[in-house]
């Protein structure tokens, strides 16, 4: 919803979260099945809007002014109650366990404190598990969505592992793409903590060393965390190198941050980089995830465009409480008029500002 007259700058205060940024889980019931029960089951009535909701629907703000230009001032200070605090964890799962997941990871996720997946976590383990159709998710930041994808991922490279084997030199079995060297590294320690260091992992990005990266992956990896383009140049190098590796063997592709992917403009490096590794590199017989914050309108359309050359089916799962205001964050509203042209100037205290996330 645009607003003409004005703009809004919100102070978001939110505490520290553990790795990944995964809030912290409780107890609930047991679920019916393993599978695609998880995945119906954010069926809870949507909560009343809070403070800050209210505010913005009410309406005054909005719409275009004729009255003289007022001073920037600040509105009131509010706390959302949001609308999927009522149904943020599982209520089909009371533990990962239920969903099939092996006990020395329900031992580790227990001793971090998510002994109880959050919805959006029990709806994705099922599908990538099974890993038998591509899939994309998009769940509200904060519902857990990079243990969603590295249990089930380490699950099954494990599965894996004791039917056929380490993995052979030069062959990577599970790849996470994410757009910056700073999540790449986030998201491998989170895994390598999360299996105890029992796969063999490593980071693929522009900002560490090319011939640490090649020796690893010349000899053999379970898990690779990279950025596209870096990872390209491992697979088709210049100068006649031989490539570091190939993904003949990938079983599991994960894409972070899909929807920044896809806010890329067509012809950008990111763009033509997730392009050519779908085309070239990434066999049909592997899954693809992708994981979104937001899916915002045309994303989806496009996101089946690029995946139907590979003729599997699309499993799409939509969070509840995707696109709304998360309960609990505490924000300071500011009218700001048309004469401010930096909205955080007129914030009485000053926000702290994170760039929403670019691909490199």
């Amino acid at each position: 919803m645009l607003f003409p007259a004005a703009l809004i700058a919100c102070a978001v205060v939110l505490r520290p979260l553990p790795p990944c940024q995964i809030s912290h889980l409780s107890r609930g019931a047991a679920p019916p099945c393993r599978r695609h029960a998880a995945v119906a089951a954010c069926d809870a009535a949507e909560s009343d809007w809070g403070a800050l909701d209210s505010w913005l629907s009410e309406g005054s703000h909005t719409g275009e002014s004729d009255a003289p230009t007022k001073p920037r001032h600040a509105i009131r200070d509010a706390v959302s109650a949001g609308h999927i605090h009522d149904h943020f964890y599982s209520k089909t799962a009371s533990d990962w366990l239920a969903l099939g997941a092996s006990d020395p990871l329900q031992r580790s996720l227990t001793e971090w404190g998510y002994a109880h997946p959050t919805f959006a976590q029990a709806a994705a383990y099922p599908i990538l598990a099974a890993a038998d159709e591509d899939a994309l998710f998009a769940s509200a930041p904060g519902t857990g969505k990079c243990l969603a994808y590295l249990v089930p991922a380490i699950d099954r490279l494990r599965r894996i592992e004791a039917v056929e084997g380490q993995t052979q030199a030069g062959e990577v079995r599970c790849v996470v793409l994410v757009p910056s060297s700073e999540l790449a590294q986030q998201v491998l320690e989170t895994a390598r903590q999360l299996s105890n260091y029992t796969i063999r992992s490593t980071i693929v990005t522009g900002e560490h060393s090319w011939s640490t990266q090649k020796e690893r992956l010349s000899k053999g990896v379970d898990l690779v965390v990279a950025t596209s383009g870096r990872l390209l140049a491992h697979l088709n190098p210049r100068d006649e190198m031989e490539p570091s590796c190939t993904l003949n063997s990938l079983g599991m592709l994960v894409v972070e941050e899909a929807d920044a992917l896809y806010a890329e403009t067509r012809d950008s490096a990111p763009r033509n980089n997730w392009r050519l590794l779908l085309s070239e590199h990434i066999p049909k017989t592997s899954a693809v995830s992708l994981f979104c914050n937001t899916l915002p309108e045309g994303v989806e359309s496009t996101i089946r465009s690029d995946l139907s050359p590979r003729g599997r089916t699309l499993h799409v799962w939509r969070g509840r409480g995707l696109h709304t205001t998360r309960p609990g964050i505490e924000a300071t509203l500011v009218e700001v008029h048309r004469d401010v042209t930096d909205p955080f100037e007129a914030s009485l205290d000053t926000p702290s500002h994170t760039p929403a996330p670019t691909w490199s």
